[in-house]
């Protein structure tokens, strides 16, 4: 029978696993909830739309949301929240003149207000990265969460002759009217 010989390691031990989530249900991390599941709707208003030209213009704003916006902000929080319009310009809260405007969106696209007024732990936020879109959502200052509500695609809340110059009116396309019959739950 052959002796068994003992392997000595040489690899220094590494510290326990971290998480970042406090068992308490804080967090450390910024998170997103998509709990408001109509957030991608699209509306048609006198004061505002979200509708987009087509399926194509849908599916690059839907990229740029995924792939830039959300995942830009969360690397970058920090310096997001207290720096205000610094490195970040198109990430703030809703200033207070747009606060009625969003707030008459929300309760088209959710069917009802979102925000107690008596709340100050939730805010408003507009979240972008370019000169466009814009995704408004609603930042848990206690629980670090932002719940995305709409998405100024064409940067309408806060318009601008240099950006608005398209007949959105011509556009009707709306994701969540035209895939949610098809969606099976």
């Amino acid at each position: 029978m052959a002796k068994t010989r003992q392997v000595k390691n040489t690899t220094p031990k590494k510290k326990g696993i971290t998480n970042s989530v406090n068992p308490a249900g804080t967090s450390n991390t910024l998170s997103y909830d998509f709990s408001y599941s109509n957030w991608l709707k699209c509306i048609n208003n006198k004061e505002f739309t979200n509708r987009l030209k087509d399926e194509s213009q849908f599916s690059m704003s839907f990229f740029e949301i995924f792939q830039t916006i959300l995942p830009t902000v969360q690397k970058n929080w920090d310096t997001i929240k207290l720096n205000q319009k610094k490195q970040f310009p198109h990430c703030h809260t809703v200033p207070p003149s747009k606060i009625e405007m969003v707030e008459k969106i929300t309760k088209e696209i959710h069917g009802r207000p979102l925000l107690d007024e008596e709340d100050n732990s939730l805010k408003y936020w507009q979240l972008g990265m370019t000169q466009s879109i814009r995704v408004i959502a609603v930042y848990n200052q206690l629980k670090n969460v932002f719940f995305p509500v709409f998405v100024d695609y064409h940067h309408l809340i806060h318009d601008s002759v240099k950006y608005n110059q398209n007949d959105y009116d011509q556009y009707n396309f709306c994701p969540v009217c035209r895939y949610s019959k098809s969606i099976v739950y």
